[in-house]
C-alpha cells in the first residue's frame, strides 16, 4: 500500500509525457487543437510542385495573398496546390495584371511576367523574345 502512491504518480507522470518530435515549436493548432497548415508549410509544398523537364510540364494557376497573383507549378500539381492555397485564410489582396504563362527554367516550373511594350500599350510575355505574347 504504501507503493500506491508512487505507482499513481507514475502512471500520471507517464500519461502527461509526449513522444519526441510530435509537435513542433512553430506548430498552429486550431481552436479544436487540431494542427492547421501553416503560410510555410503551403510554400514548401509550391516549390516541391514546380518540377519540370519541359515548358509543356508547367502551368500557371491563380493564386491568392501572400502567395502571389498566378503560381507557376507542374500541370500534375496544379489542382492540388489550387486547392492548398485557396483554402489558405487570406488576408490581403492584390490587383494582378493578366498572367504570361508559365515556363521550365533549368528544371522548375517559373512564371512569365507579363511587361508593358511602351511603344504601343500592349502587354507582351517577357522571355520569348518577340511580342508574339500580346495581350
Amino acid at each position: 500500500m504504501k507503493l500506491l502512491p508512487f505507482l499513481v504518480l507514475g502512471l500520471f507522470l507517464a500519461g502527461c509525457a509526449t513522444s519526441p518530435g510530435t509537435v513542433d515549436a512553430d506548430d498552429d493548432f486550431d481552436d479544436d487543437g487540431q494542427r492547421t497548415t501553416t503560410e510555410s508549410d503551403i510554400r514548401n509544398e509550391i516549390e516541391a510542385a514546380k518540377y519540370c523537364d519541359t515548358d509543356e510540364d508547367c502551368v500557371s494557376i491563380y493564386g491568392q495573398c501572400p502567395f502571389g497573383c498566378y503560381i507557376a507549378v507542374n500541370q500534375n500539381e496544379a489542382d492540388r496546390i489550387y486547392q492548398v492555397v485557396h483554402d489558405y485564410p487570406s488576408n490581403c489582396a492584390y490587383a494582378c495584371l493578366p498572367s504570361g504563362g508559365a515556363r521550365c527554367v533549368e528544371n522548375q516550373c517559373e512564371e512569365i511576367i507579363p511587361e508593358l511594350n511602351e511603344s504601343n500599350g500592349t502587354l507582351f510575355a517577357n522571355g520569348l523574345g518577340d511580342d508574339n505574347g500580346a495581350y
